[in-house]
């Protein structure tokens, strides 16, 4: 008697998914030159979400120079020392952008780079809660 071999194939379906987080920050001057002491400076502040999820609560810190006194925004700021923060918490969908705009009037300040204004992303949520 000859033994029957059976062979018993077993085909998974596999799915890879995976999420990418790129969120990234850019700060436009929106007020022409020339300029001057005394002046209102325009800055646009904008986040885009280059990931495959949604992002919200996206804490900002806007680094102030001594050469700017803040004015106003479109958003709230917080002063924290002599910086301010933000938490945007609208969700910004992948591949989306959002905007908030944030002014300063130009002051004299004898501090190397008293007018380089920048801005920073310090945290945000996506949609797994991380």
């Amino acid at each position: 008697m000859k033994s029957l071999k059976v062979f018993i194939v077993f085909l998974f379906s596999c799915t890879s998914i995976w999420s990418q987080v790129d969120v990234s920050i850019e700060k436009n001057l929106l007020t022409s030159p020339p300029f001057q002491y005394g002046i209102n400076l325009a800055y646009e502040v904008k986040i885009t979400n280059n990931g495959t999820q949604p992002i919200t609560n996206i804490v900002l810190r806007d680094i102030v120079p001594c050469g700017l006194t803040f004015l106003s925004a479109s958003q709230p700021w917080t002063p924290v020392g002599s910086n301010l923060t933000t938490t945007l918490t609208n969700t910004i969908n992948a591949g989306q952008s959002f905007s908030t705009f944030i002014d300063f009037r130009l002051i004299s300040c004898t501090t190397p780079n008293a007018w380089n204004n920048r801005s920073e992303i310090v945290s945000f949520t996506n949609t797994s809660g991380s």
